[in-house]
């Protein structure tokens, strides 16, 4: 139960497995959570850091080496707030841009890239509503193929609108190529067997922490691995080909 709704806030399961070992074990080096997990130390590390950049994890520099401890439990609505205070810097951020960008449109003689900052209630609507675009602008690129990352989250979250997005687009004669992780695997989604999509697993798909699209002009990104969650959609063709490129090298590559 515990492990489910840690998951559901955010974290992956080497991340719950290190927080839940040291809020019980006390002040702890990475060496003995490394002893404690059985995870390799340099990968000890790598979760330290990103559970203290969450705010899951604190160091203690007072002691050689450095102790870490958990966050109380008491205490974990700070993350929240936190998180809140970090997305009003976000949203404040995006409005400037939006003053600073809307001026160079009129004068520009290049295309202005579009962004599009989408909050997590809008999230489910916005998918559904910009379906057709997307799909449009795919259908019309040279490549039409959608390329990216697709977590479990997203899998789990939204399996309507996957059924949705796999369904047959013969007149269009689009394809799905996405790169993933083996939880995927655990996901109802990944038991059907839809003919227009390939999924390959990456072994660093730690590399990625949201869900990313390339379809035709478009990169969407949704994050859903913490609160709020939120999509920022950026209409940009040159953006997007190299996005496509660096996903296609990747796919390559993976066995």
């Amino acid at each position: 139960m515990i492990n489910d709704l840690l998951s559901q806030f955010g974290l992956n399961d080497k991340e719950i497995e290190v927080y839940l070992s040291v809020l019980q074990s006390g002040p702890v080096s990475a060496t003995q959570i490394s002893r404690l997990t059985k995870i390799k130390r340099t990968t000890v590390y790598t979760v330290i850091k990103q559970l203290e950049t969450q705010g899951f994890l604190n160091e203690d520099i007072g002691h050689t080496p450095s102790l870490f401890f958990a966050t109380k439990p008491d205490d974990l609505q700070a993350i929240i707030q936190r998180r809140e205070r970090d997305l009003e810097a976000q949203k404040m951020l995006v409005s400037q841009m939006i003053a600073e960008l809307k001026p160079l449109t009129k004068e520009a003689t290049i295309p202005i890239p579009r962004i599009r900052y989408i909050e997590e209630a809008q999230i489910e609507d916005y998918l559904y509503k910009q379906f057709p675009v997307w799909d449009e602008s795919t259908a019309q690129s040279t490549d039409k193929t959608v390329w990216g990352f697709q977590d479990k989250q997203f899998a789990d979250k939204f399996k309507q609108y996957i059924e949705k997005h796999n369904a047959p687009r013969l007149q269009k004669q689009i394809s799905i190529k996405l790169i993933s992780d083996a939880r995927y695997n655990q996901t109802e989604v990944a038991k059907k067997n839809y003919s227009l999509l390939e999924i390959k697993f990456w072994e660093r798909w730690q590399e990625f922490t949201a869900t990313t699209w390339v379809r035709g002009d478009y990169v969407i990104m949704i994050v859903l691995n913490e609160h709020p969650n939120y999509l920022v959609e950026i209409h940009d063709k040159t953006l997007a080909h190299n996005m496509r490129e660096l996903f296609k090298g990747i796919w390559e590559k993976i066995d």
